[in-house]
């Protein structure tokens, strides 16, 4: 069956990821082939006297749209490698690193949004029948998107502002079959890391986004942080109010995002977050046991106190790890 009729059969339904394999193989198989069908293109336009820097350009931006758009359907494990591929942006020359800028912009401004009936049933499947017992209000409106689900803002039932982070339904199960694929797909990373160690760099991916799937280790993590925060003059985190299967419900925090601070701040509010966060992400180990793995704009916010909020504790990992004295006392010897 061609690729085009799968993907109109069986797209994903009430704003949850497609979870069918063959829907999602389909769409992700889709992306090699359509690289290899620019490069092949590619060589046909300079042999007409195409100059050379103006195809490569135009592979590299039709190749960035491609990706991203299937990402951004996709959502879960694919929405997250577009996260972590923008990260290869910054090392990047800047006429390369354009394209793929400018098209993760559009994957993050286009995540489908879970229509309501699909939200309560999996408020119903994290918290019960009766879980709007638990808010004296809940907006159904996303209030903000997450690389596996979306969060919508609540009021507890003691009068607290909450934010309620819900995985979209199927997630599970559509992100492990993701990673298979994802892990055939390493040709692609020479789009944006040219010589880079792509069986290792892919398995990290795998194993980051695995791990985002526990969100009772997420709302752990949160707790550890939110504990050994508590009362500092510079930083921010939200407690954890509960978690239960899918849903976590954390504190709700007011400020500026800081991608609005980055995007029109004065230098020296520009420096001064950036400090803020340095200074979180380095202290961080030493008062947690735990390094802060996704320290990207999305997850900070300036409070009106001047504090620097922090949210999304998914992607944290042990630190030190085990044996990381003695690999650094190797490193050194070498």
């Amino acid at each position: 069956m061609p690729i085009r009729r799968i993907l109109e059969r069986d797209g994903g339904d009430g704003g949850s990821p497609p979870i069918r394999a063959a829907v999602r193989n389909a769409r992700i198989a889709s992306l090699p082939v359509a690289f290899a069908g620019r490069q092949a293109a590619g060589v046909g336009k300079r042999a007409l006297g195409r100059s050379p820097a103006d195809v490569d350009a135009e592979i590299r931006m039709r190749t960035a749209q491609h990706i991203f758009e299937v990402l951004g359907e996709l959502k879960g494990c694919a929405t997250k490698l577009g996260q972590l591929l923008s990260l290869y942006e910054l090392a990047l020359p800047a006429e390369i690193a354009s394209p793929y800028r400018t098209a993760l912009t559009q994957l993050q401004d286009s995540v489908p949004t879970m229509l309501p009936g699909t939200v309560h049933a999996a408020m119903i499947a994290g918290l019960g029948e009766d879980w709007r017992r638990h808010f004296t209000e809940f907006d159904d409106r996303r209030a903000a998107a997450a690389s596996i689900g979306q969060v919508h803002r609540a009021v507890w039932r003691d009068g607290r502002p909450v934010a309620v982070k819900v995985m979209y339904p199927g997630a599970h199960t559509a992100v492990l079959a993701d990673l298979e694929q994802l892990r055939r797909l390493s040709v692609l990373a020479t789009v944006f890391a040219p010589g880079a160690d792509v069986p290792a760099v892919t398995e990290a991916i795998c194993t980051c986004v695995a791990d985002e799937l526990d969100y009772a280790a997420e709302a752990e993590h949160q707790r550890r942080f939110a504990q050994a925060y508590a009362g500092d003059p510079d930083f921010a985190i939200p407690d954890v109010i509960t978690q239960q299967g899918d849903v976590i419900v954390t504190e709700w925090l007011t400020g500026t995002p800081v991608s609005r601070i980055i995007d029109a701040g004065t230098p020296e509010e520009r420096s001064r977050v950036g400090m803020l966060i340095i200074r979180f992400l380095l202290s961080a180990w030493t008062r947690t046991g735990l390094l802060y793995c996704d320290p990207h704009p999305g997850n900070f916010r300036i409070l009106p106190d001047g504090r620097l909020g922090v949210v999304d504790f998914g992607a944290c990992t042990p630190w030190p790890p085990p044996g990381f004295e003695e690999l650094v006392g190797e490193v050194m010897d070498a």
